[in-house]
């Protein structure tokens, strides 16, 4: 329990770290101002790790059911 956990941690900083730089790059394109595009893309990254992460589970609970057939 603990150990999935911090699997899920590990992801959802890798996702808000992810989308805070590419909001940063936006920023600095001149888009959007630079505050507003980090905390958009930090927030945006947050959504999709915890979609990833999800969809990876799915799939390993999915190919366990298969491997059990």
């Amino acid at each position: 329990m603990a150990g999935n956990m911090w699997k899920t941690m590990e992801v959802m900083v890798k996702g808000i770290f992810l989308g805070g730089s590419l909001g940063a790059i936006v920023g600095w394109t001149g888009l959007i101002p630079l505050p507003k595009a980090v905390a958009l893309g930090m927030l945006c990254g947050c959504l999709a790790s915890l979609t990833f992460r999800d969809r990876m589970d799915s799939r390993q609970k999915k190919d366990g059911e298969q491997d059990r057939e």
